[in-house]
């Protein structure tokens, strides 16, 4: 599939032809819940550790669980990436925020909710997210273009903050012109 190609893009993400939905329901309901959790809302390992642990009748000592749920969710990208080539898509061309199969995984464990990017302002932040300092942007030239904002705001707060130094740099430069151009005139 071109990824420039708008029909194309519109046609994957409308919610009248969820391919990843059609995908998901041909994993079990285990490994469809935690491909979801971890890849789209970004629970940490760790929890879902927890959750197979919660979820099973009889806790095992000494099992690798970590080692199982890490082979679990290899087996499902697998699955889950062979069944989306039957489609002729790869995964990156899939919208995972707005298939109705994610979203309703997420609801039924509670980690549906999704917080706006710093930047664009659009819904696709997890709340739950892996552990440390929680992210504020969706991507890294989300990130980027608010740290660009943020150094031209800051020198025009410093423009601001002093007119006077604001004034001063600014008939130094206009100076600086001038004097280029006296240099200019003078050498013809």
């Amino acid at each position: 599939m071109n990824p420039s190609d708008p029909t194309a893009n519109a046609a994957i993400r409308s919610g009248d032809d969820d391919v990843l939905g059609f995908a998901l329901d041909e994993l079990d309901e285990i490994d469809a819940v935690f491909i979801v959790l971890r890849d789209s809302f970004e629970v940490p390992i760790a929890g879902l550790v927890r959750f197979l642990k919660a979820s099973s009748k009889n806790v095992i000592p000494n099992y690798d669980y970590l080692g199982h749920v890490r082979s679990m969710l290899a087996g499902a990208r697998k699955q889950l990436s062979r069944a989306i080539a039957e489609s002729g898509l790869v995964r990156e061309d899939l919208d995972w925020q707005s298939s109705r199969a994610v979203r309703d995984i997420g609801a039924r464990h509670g980690v549906n909710l999704l917080r706006p990017c710093g930047h664009c302002l659009q819904q696709k932040i997890s709340v739950v997210g892996s552990m440390g300092r929680p992210r504020e942007y969706c991507s890294n030239s989300c990130r980027q273009a608010a740290y660009r904002r943020r150094q031209a705001d800051t020198v025009g707060e410093a423009a601001l903050d002093d007119p006077a130094k604001a004034w001063c740099r600014a008939s130094q430069e206009l100076s600086d012109v001038s004097r280029t151009v006296d240099d200019s005139d003078s050498s013809n």
